[in-house]
C-alpha cells in the first residue's frame, strides 16, 4: 500500500514538546490573553482553525487574519511583506503588549512569504509582544527574542498538520480540555433535550 509520508510524526511531536523552546512557549501561552496567529497559504488555514479552537476552548482571545477581504485590503494599502505586521499593529491597538503572544507559521525558508511573517514577529518584539515561529526548517538570522520551534520537516503537509497539533498541545498544557467527539455529541444531545423540555 502506498501511504503518504508523515516523517515519523509522533517522534517529531514528542521531540518538540520536550524542548526548552517549547517550555518557553508554554509559559508565554499560559500568561497571554490575546493570541495573534498567522501564516501564508495552507498555514493560513491552519492558523484560522487554531485561532477559533483556542478561543472556543480557552479563556483567551485568539485572532487570525483569515479573511480574503482583510488580507487584500491591507496588502493593497501597503505591500505583501508588511501586511502581517500591519494586521498585528491594527489588531493589538489598545491592548497591553504583555498580554499578547504572536505565533507565525512558516514552511518557506526564504522569500516574500517567509519575510512577511518574520517582519511581523520582529515588529512584535519591538513592541514587547511575545513571539514564536513554527517553521518547517531551520531559520537563520532570527531575532533571539523569537522562540523558534524548528519542526525539521521535509513536506508541507507534515509541517502544517504538526503546527495544528501543537496548538492543541498548547491548549491542553495550559489546563484546558480538548473535547472528545463522543463527549461533544453527548453535550449536543443534552442541549437539544433541555431545549425541547424533555
Amino acid at each position: 500500500m502506498n501511504i503518504v509520508d508523515f516523517e515519523n510524526f509522533d517522534k517529531k511531536f514528542e521531540t518538540i514538546i520536550n524542548s526548552k523552546e517549547w517550555s518557553l512557549l508554554e509559559d508565554k501561552f499560559k500568561k497571554a490573553k490575546f493570541i495573534f496567529i498567522f501564516g501564508n497559504g495552507g498555514n493560513m488555514g491552519v492558523a484560522d482553525h487554531a485561532a477559533i479552537d483556542i478561543s472556543r476552548l480557552t479563556d483567551k482571545n485568539a485572532l487570525c487574519p483569515g479573511s480574503g477581504v482583510r488580507a487584500t485590503s491591507i496588502i493593497g494599502d501597503t505591500n505583501f511583506e508588511d501586511w502581517f505586521k500591519n494586521w498585528v499593529e491594527m489588531t493589538s491597538r489598545g491592548i497591553n503588549p504583555k498580554d499578547c503572544l504572536a505565533i507565525g507559521l512558516s514552511c518557506s525558508s526564504t522569500g516574500a512569504s517567509s519575510n512577511s511573517i518574520v517582519n511581523a514577529l520582529d515588529w512584535c518584539v519591538d513592541k514587547g509582544i511575545g513571539t514564536c515561529l513554527f517553521s518547517a526548517t531551520e531559520k537563520s538570522n532570527l531575532n533571539k527574542e523569537i522562540i523558534h520551534i524548528n519542526q525539521d520537516t521535509v513536506y508541507y503537509h507534515t509541517s502544517e498538520v504538526l503546527s495544528l497539533a501543537l496548538t492543541y498541545q498548547l491548549t491542553h498544557s495550559a489546563g484546558f480540555k480538548c473535547p472528545s467527539i463522543k463527549g461533544k455529541a453527548k453535550a449536543r444531545l443534552e442541549e437539544v433535550t433541555k431545549a425541547e423540555g424533555r
